[in-house]
């Protein structure tokens, strides 16, 4: 038996610059699926409104949304070739100019032939011209407790941009890393 080839998906994004309230179709198309079976994980943040998701092939095992997840699993007796899922998402209508939201995914044709999904990945609200940065803390931290933050970064421009990513506690610095962010692409 020949080991599986790995999947090939693309996602394709219809607008990846919205105002609050609108939407847009998102696709993640795969070529080239020469087995019987076939899963596409979609990874969408979890402020993103998910609907109409459609898998343009049948029979179709599971299709479902949990946690803003779509997940698609496909099994027949023929290989598949070529598919595409496609769904829509809505930008909150609280969302401000400068908010981003991002999406992960792979493309699975079991035995470990996972693959991540290539293409456009980031929806951003208006038309930035500059990087954009999401911190995420807890608002409150007692005193010798451990908390975790998160920082996203998303470079809209045309080139590589890099910078020092500082925390700093009560005007002191306590950690510094530089960052570099390609174009187009978010760093966590």
């Amino acid at each position: 038996v020949a080991a599986a080839e790995s999947p090939d998906g693309e996602r394709t994004i219809n607008d990846t610059a919205l105002e609050p309230g609108e939407t847009t179709e998102v696709e993640v198309t795969v070529t080239d699926v020469d087995q019987d079976w076939l899963a596409i994980y979609e990874d969408v943040d979890s402020d993103l409104e998910v609907t109409d998701i459609d898998f343009d092939t049948v029979p179709l095992v599971d299709e479902l949304t949990d946690e803003n997840d779509a997940v698609v699993v496909w099994e027949d007796d023929e290989p598949l070739g070529s598919t595409t899922l496609t769904y829509e998402v809505t930008v909150p209508e609280d969302a401000e100019e400068g908010d981003f939201y991002t999406f992960d995914g792979a493309v699975d044709l079991g035995g470990g032939t996972e693959t991540d999904t290539t293409g456009e990945n980031v929806i951003t609200v208006g038309e930035p011209d500059d990087v954009l940065i999401d911190i995420t803390t807890p608002e409150y931290v007692d005193e010798g407790e451990t908390y975790e933050a998160g920082v996203e970064v998303f470079n809209p421009t045309d080139e590589e941009v890099s910078g020092d990513l500082v925390y700093t506690v009560d005007g002191e610095s306590k950690f510094v890393t530089a960052i570099p962010i390609s174009s187009g692409e978010p760093y966590e």
